[in-house]
């Protein structure tokens, strides 16, 4: 599975805000690195601050949309591993439907972009090392399909674009098949590819 949008970190907030029929999420991430002082004399650690807004189950039709804002900043410094100063971020928007090209089950379609201290489009606990020219976009979509009742399968089909890596453009493919031998036992098998399009290696 992809988790878009990577909101794991050091923070707080609140979630489940009503918004119409939707719900909200607000979220303010903090990001330190203890080993890695402004200077060798600075004993003030360097941090990233982001503010994540997530609005979920906006009704379109019988179908949900998702959407994520999260704006950035840092300050910047040098001990080893340059950290620039500067902001960015990183947008998202999900479309999540009940069934998977026709088959019982479900997917998700999903886009997002970001730059700068969130060209990684994460708001984890690392420091960002990105310049605010760096972006990134990321698109794909992820779901499972009840063929029988002793057949079904997960997959995701995922593409990214890096500008600030030496090969831009990657895809990935994953297919989880599991067979159920009865209502207990199940064999599940998994498939993984990636390539880089730019030399497909």
């Amino acid at each position: 599975d992809y988790y878009v949008a990577n909101l794991d970190g050091n923070g707080g907030g609140a979630e489940g805000i009503p918004l119409g029929g939707a719900t909200m999420d607000v979220n303010w991430l903090f990001s330190y690195d203890a080993d890695d002082p402004v200077d060798s004399t600075d004993s003030a650690f360097l941090g990233k601050q982001t503010f994540a807004f997530v609005i979920k189950n906006v009704a379109a039709g019988n179908q949900k949309l998702s959407f994520i804002l999260a704006p950035s900043f840092q300050g910047g410094g040098d001990n080893g591993t340059y950290y620039p100063p500067g902001g960015g971020g990183f947008a998202a928007v999900k479309y999540d439907t009940n069934n998977f090209f026709g088959l019982a089950g479900g997917s998700q379609y999903y886009a997002s972009a970001g730059f700068g201290t969130g060209a990684n489009q994460h708001a984890d606990t690392n420091l960002s090392a990105y310049d605010v020219s760096d972006w990134s976009v990321f698109a794909g979509v992820q779901g499972f399909a009840l063929v029988s009742e002793k057949f079904s399968f997960k997959t995701t089909l995922h593409y990214e674009h890096r500008s600030y890596e030496n090969m831009e453009n990657w895809l990935s493919i994953g297919l989880r098949p599991l067979v159920k031998l009865n209502p207990i036992i199940g064999i599940q098998f998994e498939y993984d590819f990636e390539t880089a399009i730019d030399t497909g290696t």
